[in-house]
């Protein structure tokens, strides 16, 4: 039988951990050709 902590944890939405701001910027330069999608979310923090 699972533990109770792993039943919390099923199901649960992640909570956003990055700024409007550095999305913003993440696609800036995604759009701009200056990096990739995946450079970009680390670079920045943000998800791909």
């Amino acid at each position: 039988m699972p533990s109770r902590n792993h039943l919390d944890k099923v199901g649960r939405k992640k909570k956003k951990k990055w700024s409007e701001e550095a999305m913003e910027r993440a696609l800036i330069e995604v759009k701009s050709g200056r990096c990739t999608v995946r450079q970009a979310a680390k670079e920045f923090g943000v998800p791909k």
